[in-house]
């Protein structure tokens, strides 16, 4: 998501002590308002309309294709566990890491010089990386759910939840027509949706996401084991998430495989596409740099009042011209 340009202009009345460009002016930061309302309303209708096909499924106003299936397919056969991970679980848990997480890596990567505020840089920041991390979230879940709904794949505990009809099934025709569950209907539409997984996509989405984000953000060389040790923490939580859905007979080896490259693949490309991270890692040449970068780059200074004016004083003292004396 975009947010509202920041820009410097000229104080009026020197609120802005202590920020000075090299002729002495006090500069600020100030946002258009009026454009920053209007892109905020426009991420926003944009991330509504991506996320409008899932909610659309969730919903249950679209339904899987039928797929039919054979009575010696061993691979439908297996009995309905509940989820190790459910899916409020997963939710709830990875938007929480991603505030959690995007919030600490924000605060570490803009330390401003004690006089000089960002003036809602750390704020507008933080709220680009969030949504670009929310945009790419409703993406990943967008195509998770058009898949799911468009193949009908059946799930391993199909036969246990659909329930076909014995007086009605006849195994001897080879393949078996859909309409024979005796099962209730929510969950065997729920059953027609093993195609691709949704758990691997969001949860390698996410945790790849917040991967590339510490690689650029999490700096500090005090302890450099610890991104590392982070960063794996993460992909093995998503394994593990990705995993536990073959366990529990919820999909297939190939859906959770397919979702784990559906969820790589939309987070590096909303990290590369969307936000400016990878560019930062490359060239540190960022839109958004720390205060002291910035203020280096565009010839500002950050000094403490008192220093300031002992600086503006020694300027004003050698652009005076010294009085000619009088000869004797």
């Amino acid at each position: 998501m975009a947010a509202g340009n920041y820009s410097y202009t000229a104080a009026a009345d020197g609120d802005s002590e202590g920020c000075t460009e090299s002729n002495g002016r006090a500069l600020r930061t100030s946002p258009s308002r009026a454009g920053s309302v209007a892109l905020l309303a426009l991420d926003l209708l944009c991330f509504v309309l991506v996320s409008l096909p899932f909610l659309l499924v969730e919903l249950n106003l679209i339904r899987p294709f039928k797929r039919g299936f054979y009575c010696d397919d061993e691979s439908i056969r297996y009995p309905y566990l509940t989820d190790t991970i459910s899916d409020g679980v997963l939710s709830a848990g990875g938007l929480l890491m991603a505030i959690l997480l995007l919030g600490l890596g924000e605060c570490f990567f803009f330390q401003p010089c004690p006089v000089c505020p960002p003036d809602g840089q750390l704020l507008v920041a933080l709220y680009r990386n969030l949504g670009s991390y929310l945009f790419g979230a409703a993406a990943t879940l967008s195509l998770t759910a058009v898949a799911k709904t468009t193949v009908g794949r059946l799930r391993p505990h199909f036969l246990d939840v659909c329930k076909p009809d014995p007086a009605r099934l006849n195994c001897s025709v080879g393949y078996i027509i859909p309409d024979l569950c005796l099962g209730h209907p929510k969950d065997v539409n729920e059953a027609r949706k093993s195609f691709f997984s949704g758990h691997a996509s969001f949860s390698l989405y996410t945790m790849l996401f917040l991967i590339l984000y510490l690689e650029v953000r999490l700096t500090w060389r005090g302890a450099r084991t610890l991104r590392p040790f982070v960063q794996f923490m993460l992909l093995l939580g998503a394994l593990y998430v990705g995993l536990s859905r073959v366990s529990d007979y919820k999909h297939h080896w190939s859906d959770v495989m397919v979702g784990f490259i559906i969820g790589a693949a939309c987070a590096i490309l909303t990290v590369y596409l969307f936000t400016d991270l990878l560019r930062t890692k490359r060239g540190r040449q960022s839109q958004w740099r720390t205060p002291r970068q910035r203020n280096t780059e565009e010839g500002l200074a950050c000094l403490p009042p008192e220093t300031e004016r002992q600086r503006q004083a020694t300027i004003g003292l050698e652009g005076s011209s010294p009085e000619p004396s009088e000869g004797v």
